[in-house]
C-alpha cells in the first residue's frame, strides 16, 4: 500500500506530463493534486486574499509573489492554493534536483540559483526581471531556506533586487500554522490547519537599486507585525 508521500508524488504525475505542452493546463493539474495531498494528511487551508488583484490584473503580469515564512516543504503543495493562476517559481539548485517537485518547477518555467556561484546567481536574476517585464508572474522565497525552527529567517535582498530592477509589483503572502504541523524532524506532517493570506500589492516602479535594503524591511516589518498578531514569536 502506498503511503501519502509516495502517493502525493504519484498525484503530481499529470501536471509532470503536461508541463512541457500547457502550462496553464499543469498548473491547474497540480492544484487539483495539491488539494489531494492536503487532503490524504489532513490538512485544511483557509486563504484570505487581501491584495485587491482582478483577473485582468493577474493576466497582465509583472507580479512577484514574495512568501515571508517558508516553514516545510508542504510549501510545494500550498503555492498553487495561493497563487494567483500559472506561476513560475525562483528555487534554489538543491530543490531544482528533488524527484517529481523539482522537475515540475523546472517545467512549469522555474529559474533555479546555485548561491555558491555568485556568477550564475546575477545571470539568474536578470534572466527573472527580464520575464517579469515581459508579463510573466514569479514566486520566491524571501528566507531562501526552510526555517530550522520556526522562527523567520533573515531575510535575502534577491527578491527585492529582482521586483526593483523589473519594475514588478511585490505580492506578499505567509503560510501561518505550517510549522507547527510539520516542525523540523518529524517524518510527516500532522493534520491541522494553514492559514494563507496574500497581503496588498507593494508597487516597486521608480525604485532605485539603493532602496533595495527598504523594501526588505517593509516586508520583515510586516511578517513580524502578522506573527505578534497571531501570538507567534517572530
Amino acid at each position: 500500500m502506498l503511503g501519502p508521500l509516495t502517493r502525493g508524488a504519484a498525484r503530481l504525475l499529470p501536471a509532470l506530463a503536461l508541463a512541457p505542452v500547457d502550462n496553464a493546463a499543469s498548473w491547474r493539474a497540480a492544484s487539483r493534486a495539491s488539494r489531494a495531498i492536503l487532503d490524504d494528511f489532513g490538512i485544511e487551508t483557509r486563504t484570505s486574499d487581501h491584495t485587491g488583484l482582478s483577473p485582468a490584473d493577474v493576466a497582465r503580469g509583472g507580479y512577484l509573489y514574495v512568501h515571508l515564512d517558508q516553514q516545510t516543504l508542504l510549501s510545494t503543495c500550498l503555492y498553487p492554493l495561493v497563487l494567483h493562476g500559472p506561476c513560475s517559481l525562483v528555487i534554489n539548485v538543491e530543490f531544482a534536483l528533488l524527484p517529481v517537485v523539482g522537475w515540475l518547477s523546472l517545467l512549469q518555467g522555474a529559474v533555479p540559483i546555485v548561491r555558491q556561484r555568485p556568477a550564475q546567481a546575477r545571470r539568474a536574476v536578470g534572466r527573472v526581471a527580464r520575464r517579469l517585464r515581459d508579463g510573466e508572474n514569479f514566486g520566491i522565497s524571501i528566507e531562501g531556506k526552510r526555517t530550522t525552527d520556526g522562527r523567520l529567517s533573515p531575510y535575502k535582498k534577491g527578491p527585492a533586487v529582482i521586483a526593483i530592477e523589473a519594475g514588478a509589483t511585490i505580492v506578499p503572502f505567509m503560510s501561518h500554522g505550517e510549522y507547527r504541523l510539520w516542525p523540523r524532524g518529524v517524518r510527516r506532517p500532522r493534520p491541522g490547519l494553514v492559514d494563507l493570506v496574500a497581503y496588498p500589492p507593494i508597487a516597486t516602479r521608480g525604485l532605485t537599486y539603493a532602496d533595495r535594503d527598504d523594501v526588505v524591511a517593509t516586508l520583515r516589518a510586516l511578517a513580524e507585525r502578522e506573527r505578534r498578531a497571531r501570538g507567534i514569536e517572530a
